[in-house]
């Protein structure tokens, strides 16, 4: 079937098919809901420092400000469907499912889950009725998706208990998972890859070579991503500073903090914060 792209207030809907070997261009987060469902093929998600191997009929709900990235593995054919739900349109949704059970999302930061047989169909039937109607845009078709939206999330819910699908768990994995979780606490006191290397008794080839190949991004690439979470996070939530910023998330330069900060933000530090500001007011 041809790619689809839909935008409506407060979300963005994607379904398309690859059949060649395609990855993220980097790893990112941002600061809305996603919702990720894979009808063919089989994928690695990266997310907040564990891997998953996914299949047809795996479902992935991502909370905000997770680092997450995708990548190939066996056949590189997949079809995919990614809903990005805006938490602030859709809060007062997202209340009433908290009230139901957000737990697992707020304390894994993900759920990670494997429909099967009528969950499955159920699942698939509302994502494509989801699509028509946004598609089709009917008299209160906006009312008609956010139903459609409250009932997939419901479904997830109600099975988010024996269905996860575990991290990948292997010697390698584990040190990767080790090593990936003091970059995103200590982000901000790495000098050098030299560094990590003498804290986990690695050369830097094969740091790099295993970190590369179990999480789909390189060492640096985290470390740099984990930087500019924590920095927007910074310019949201306090007055200091870029500079002060900088330095805070560990960049001894301006220059490069604020091209590495629009390169993944898509504007420089000033004008994120300014309009974060706006955002705030609007709410």
């Amino acid at each position: 079937m041809p790619d689809q792209l839909i935008t409506l207030p407060g979300m963005r809907m994607e379904r398309l098919r690859r059949d060649i070997p395609e990855e993220m261009p980097f790893q990112h987060f941002h600061s809305h809901y996603e919702l990720y469902y894979l009808w063919e093929g089989q994928r690695k998600y990266f997310i907040n420092n564990k891997v998953y191997e996914i299949k047809a009929g795996a479902i992935i709900f991502i909370a905000p400000g997770n680092i997450h990235r995708t990548s190939w593995i066996g056949e590189c054919a997949h079809e995919r469907t990614l809903l990005e739900i805006d938490e602030t349109r859709y809060r007062s949704l997202l209340d009433r499912l908290q009230g139901i059970s957000l737990e697992a999302l707020e304390e894994q930061n993900a759920l990670v889950l494997q429909l099967e047989s009528s969950d499955r169909a159920r699942a698939e039937w509302l994502l494509t009725d989801l699509f028509n109607e946004a598609e089709a845009k009917r008299t209160a078709y906006s009312e008609y998706v956010l139903l459609r939206l409250e009932e997939l999330l419901l479904l997830l819910l109600r099975m988010q208990s024996g269905l996860n699908i575990p991290a990948v768990d292997s010697e390698k994995h584990r040190k990767i998972y080790e090593i990936a979780g003091y970059i995103s606490k200590s982000y901000s006191e790495i000098k050098s890859l030299n560094q990590l290397c003498g804290r986990y008794y690695m050369s830097k080839s094969h740091l790099c070579h295993i970190f590369k190949e179990v999480t789909g991004m390189t060492v640096q690439e985290y470390i740099t991503v984990t930087r500019i979470k924590n920095a927007r996070q910074l310019l949201a939530e306090t007055k200091q500073p870029v500079t002060a910023v900088a330095c805070a998330v560990g960049y001894s330069g301006i220059t490069h903090f604020e091209r590495m900060f629009k390169k993944h933000m898509g504007m420089t530090p000033l004008q994120y914060r300014a309009s974060n500001r706006i955002k705030q007011q609007r709410a």
